[in-house]
């Protein structure tokens, strides 16, 4: 920045949650973020800063004939912004027409919204100044951290305004869908202005069918705008096949065969159905706590099968021996 030059500046500035403001009975308290320094190694307040204090944000300005040393001194000026909000982007935009005289101009904007209007020096006579991405504070005896973000030089507003460019996506929180049916979830996650990723099936006894059971970023989390919620919704209860009525269908001897999400195998002349959904795990011949179907014999002799189901991914296998040592009324 020298003498006379007319720009147009932008960044963006974040707290995240972990940070820490200068502490109020600190005889230092201030902490300085962003600035456009004066180029004299002799030191002097920068022509312009974003100033951290215990009470909040601050700007700052100074510049003339004169170097500026305290907040008293003649070419000092400052406003107060506000307290501080953690995770969120604070978006500056600045005009500047740096000038040592009275014809220096710097204007600011927050958020789309204009917050300092000064005419006056900027610059110290015979000096120009140069950018610093800062976080400079008293110390404090822990780690702190700030982010910076999306730094623009340009010669119009247009080059530089949200959307020009660099500029930190917006964030919104990921809506609590959980409990919702996955059409419910669907729209309330589009509304939020983010889209539906990977939804898988699983079973579950404690939530309905159709109904999410979690979500992944979980509820409440900050994301970028159009990220992705995956969804794991319910698909009922797994179970054992309905017989009511006489109706359950019987296969043919002969090796796995499949039926939907139904898979049947036969040992001897047992026959024996195992109605599966996904995501249902079978344990020892059971499905959380359902007892499998007893076995129904098509002759007279006593017969041994194996009847227990394991998941071995698209098809279920026998292992479990079973003893039939009555014939079947």
């Amino acid at each position: 920045c020298n003498q006379g030059q007319d720009e147009w500046w932008a960044h963006s500035l974040m707290f995240p949650p972990g940070y820490v403001p200068p502490p109020v009975a600190s005889v230092w308290n201030w902490g300085a973020l962003f600035d456009f320094h004066n180029s004299s190694p002799g030191g002097g307040q920068p022509n312009f800063m974003v100033y951290a204090t215990p009470t909040g944000l601050e700007l700052h300005m100074a510049g003339g004939p004169n170097t500026v040393n305290r907040p008293s001194d003649p070419g000092y000026y400052s406003i107060a912004i506000g307290p501080i909000t953690k995770n969120v982007w604070y978006d500056f935009v600045y005009h500047v027409k740096w000038s040592s005289g009275s014809d220096g101009l710097f204007q600011a904007w927050l958020n789309g919204k204009q917050v300092m209007n000064y005419s006056g020096p900027n610059l110290y006579v015979s000096q120009s100044c140069y950018l610093k991405i800062a976080n400079y504070h008293t110390a404090l005896g822990v780690p702190v951290s700030v982010v910076h973000s999306r730094v623009v030089m340009a010669h119009t507003q247009a080059d530089v305004q949200i959307g020009s460019g660099g500029t930190p996506p917006p964030t919104v929180p990921v809506p609590n869908v959980v409990g919702q049916t996955q059409a419910a979830a669907t729209s309330a996650i589009t509304s939020a202005g983010l889209t539906v990723g990977t939804v898988t099936q699983q079973s579950s006894t404690t939530v309905a069918s159709g109904s999410v059971i979690s979500e992944s970023p979980a509820a409440g989390t900050s994301v970028a705008s159009a990220s992705a919620v995956n969804l794991v919704v319910s698909s009922g209860e797994c179970g054992w096949p309905d017989t009511s009525g006489g109706h359950e269908r019987h296969h043919q001897r002969g090796p796995h065969r499949r039926y939907g999400h139904a898979a049947v195998e036969h040992y001897g002349g047992l026959r024996q159905r195992d109605q599966r959904e996904p995501g249902c795990r079978h344990e020892r011949g059971e499905c959380f706590g359902r007892q499998p179907r007893r076995l129904e014999r098509s002759d007279a002799t006593t017969t041994t099968a194996a009847a227990a189901c394991r998941d071995e991914g698209p098809r279920l296998r026998l292992q479990r021996q079973w003893q039939v040592r009555h014939p079947v009324a």
